[in-house]
């Protein structure tokens, strides 16, 4: 979705940062489920493999496991670090959306951004992706 619309110099607008928040979401729901269909120890239909997904990613912590301690240790570090992925996903969104909706999180904001408080949500939206690759090797 970025990669086409690079070249363009317009801000985003507030519907359009809701779009790429939900859109993201549900890419990445879909492809979280992958690997818990393709565990060989563990097996689940796509639509567990998704709610266990979506669950992670909106660190809601439902799962459709009965009994965690004959989970194996892979799957139980991929559901954390589903999880841990969703806990940053919620942190951006209080940093990048939540102020232009005046609902809160503008403390958070000023502390984060330096400067002029122009907000562009594109911008806000795609400074974080730059520190994932630092956030998952430590």
């Amino acid at each position: 979705m970025w990669f086409p619309t690079m070249q363009v110099n317009e801000n985003m607008k507030l519907r359009d940062g809701f779009i790429v928040v939900v859109l993201f979401w549900i890419v990445l729901s879909l492809c979280g489920a992958l690997p818990l269909i393709l565990s060989e120890n563990v097996f689940m239909s796509y639509t567990d493999a998704f709610f266990e997904s979506v669950s992670g990613l909106t660190t809601t912590g439902a799962t459709i496991f009965s009994d965690l301690t004959n989970v194996p240790e892979s799957i139980l570090f991929y559901r954390q670090y589903l999880q841990w992925l969703g806990g940053l996903g919620i942190i951006v969104l209080a940093i990048a959306i939540l102020p232009t909706l005046g609902i809160g999180g503008m403390q958070l904001y000023k502390a984060e951004v330096a400067g002029p408080l122009k907000i562009n949500l594109l911008l806000e939206l795609l400074r974080p992706q730059k520190h994932y690759g630092s956030f998952i090797f430590f």
